[in-house]
C-alpha cells in the first residue's frame, strides 16, 4: 500500500522536537527510557517485514500473509507525561515495520504555541519519531476528512459522506484523555467513518498492568502489541495451480 499523501497545510503545525532533548535529561531517566526500549524489544520481539504461512487441505492450500500497514499516527492528550507510556505505544508499530510513524497532540482551538516536554521530546528522540504535529480538534478533523479521501465538507454538514477510497494502509492510536475536549465527538466521529483501525489507550493508571516496586519507570499496553499494525490476508488456492 501506499503512504498517503499529507496534506500541506500540515507543515505549519509541526513542532520541532528539540534534537538533542536525550541528552539534556538527566542521567537517570536517560538510563531508564533505553531500559524501556530494550523490555518492549524483549516483550514483543521484531517481526520479519513480510511473513506468509500456508497449509495443504484436501489438495487446496489454505494461506496467511502479514505484512507491516504502511503507516501509524498516535494522537496524544497534550496534558499526557509519561515518556514510559508513550514509548510502550509507538514500539508496537515500530517493531511490527510500519514505514511512518507520526505524532500528533491535540491542542486547543486558540493555542498557537506548544511546546513538547522534555521528557516526552526525548522519547521521541530515542524511538526515531521526527514528524510532529499540534492540531486542534477542528484540524484533526480535516485531517481525517483528507484521509477519507474527500474534500473538505465541514461547512455543508448535510452532505453525503463518499465512502472511504483509501489514503494508504493505516492505523491511528488514541493516548490519553480525550473526553474532556468539547470537540472530540465530532472528531471521533470523523475517525470512525475514516474505516481505519483505531485503538483507545486510557490514562496510564487504568489499564490492566502490575508492576511490583523498583519497576515503575517501565510500561506495558497488553492490549496493544504489533499484530494491531499488520495487515492479515488469507487466500485458498487449488493444488493444480501450482507447478
Amino acid at each position: 500500500m501506499e503512504l498517503p499523501e499529507w496534506p500541506e497545510w500540515l507543515d505549519e503545525r509541526l513542532l520541532d522536537s528539540g534534537p538533542g532533548a536525550y541528552e539534556t535529561l538527566e542521567p537517570r531517566l536517560r538510563a531508564a527510557l533505553k531500559s524501556q526500549i530494550a523490555l518492549l524489544h524483549r516483550y514483543h520481539g521484531e517481526l520479519e517485514g513480510w511473513e506468509c504461512q500456508s497449509r495443504d487441505w484436501l489438495g487446496r492450500e489454505l494461506r496467511a500473509e502479514s505484512t507491516p500497514k504502511s503507516w501509524a499516527l498516535f494522537l496524544l492528550d497534550k496534558a499526557y507525561a509519561s515518556p514510559s507510556g508513550l514509548l510502550a505505544a509507538l514500539m508496537p508499530a515500530i517493531l511490527a515495520g510500519v514505514e511512518e510513524v507520526l505524532v500528533c497532540l491535540l491542542a486547543d482551538e486558540d493555542e498557537k504555541n506548544f511546546e513538547l516536554s522534555l521528557p516526552i521530546s526525548a522519547a521521541l528522540e530515542l524511538a526515531g519519531v521526527e514528524q510532529v504535529w499540534s492540531l486542534n480538534p477542528a484540524q484533526l478533523s480535516r485531517l481525517f476528512v483528507h484521509l477519507r479521501g474527500m474534500k473538505d465538507c465541514s461547512e455543508n454538514a448535510g452532505q453525503a459522506v463518499e465512502p472511504f477510497r483509501g489514503q494508504g494502509d493505516g492505523a491511528v492510536v488514541f493516548l490519553g484523555d480525550w473526553t474532556v475536549n468539547a470537540g472530540t465527538d465530532k472528531f471521533m466521529l470523523d475517525v470512525l467513518r475514516s474505516g481505519l483501525a483505531c485503538k483507545c489507550l486510557p490514562g496510564v493508571f487504568e489499564t490492566a498492568l502490575r508492576l511490583q516496586p523498583g519497576n515503575e519507570a517501565f510500561w506495558i499496553w497488553p492490549d496493544l502489541t504489533p499484530e494491531f499494525f499488520r495487515r492479515h490476508t488469507a487466500g485458498i488456492f487449488n493444488r493444480e495451480n501450482f507447478s
